[in-house]
C-alpha cells in the first residue's frame, strides 16, 4: 500500500504541473447568474460598489477558499455560489491544504485534504 501511495504521489507530481499549464492558457471567465451586487471585499458587511448583472461573463481575479466569494478583475467582490465557471473559480482559488492526520468518516488516518474550520473565516 504504501508503494502504490508513493507511486501516486510521484505520478500526481508529474501530471499536475503540465495540466496546470494547459489551464493557464485560457483566462478564469465565470458568467453571473442572478442582479448581484458588488462588493468592496469577501462578505455582505462590505459595502456595495457596483452590480452586475444575469447572463454578464466576468474575469476573475481571485476567490476565497471554498469559492463562497469571488473578486472580479478591477471591480469587487461577488458570491461565488452565484457564478457559473467551476474550473475558473478553481483556478483563481488556494490550494487546500493536506493534513497528514487527517481521518475520514470512518475514523482511519490518512492523508486528505484538510477541511475548512474555524482559522479560515473564508471558508
Amino acid at each position: 500500500m504504501r508503494m502504490f501511495r508513493t507511486a501516486l504521489a510521484a505520478f500526481a507530481l508529474t501530471i499536475l504541473p503540465a495540466g496546470a499549464a494547459l489551464a493557464q492558457l485560457s483566462p478564469p471567465v465565470a458568467r453571473v447568474t442572478g442582479n448581484l451586487a458588488v462588493h468592496a471585499g469577501p462578505g455582505s458587511d462590505y459595502r456595495v460598489i457596483d452590480r452586475v448583472r444575469n447572463g454578464e461573463s466576468v474575469l476573475l481575479a481571485e476567490c476565497t477558499r471554498g469559492q463562497a466569494w469571488c473578486r472580479i478583475e478591477g471591480s469587487g467582490w461577488v458570491r461565488g455560489s452565484y457564478l457559473v465557471g467551476m474550473a475558473a473559480k478553481e483556478r483563481v482559488s488556494p490550494v487546500p491544504l493536506l493534513d497528514p492526520l487527517f481521518r475520514d468518516q470512518r475514523g482511519h488516518r490518512g492523508w486528505g485534504l484538510m477541511p475548512c474550520g474555524s482559522f479560515d473565516p473564508f471558508c
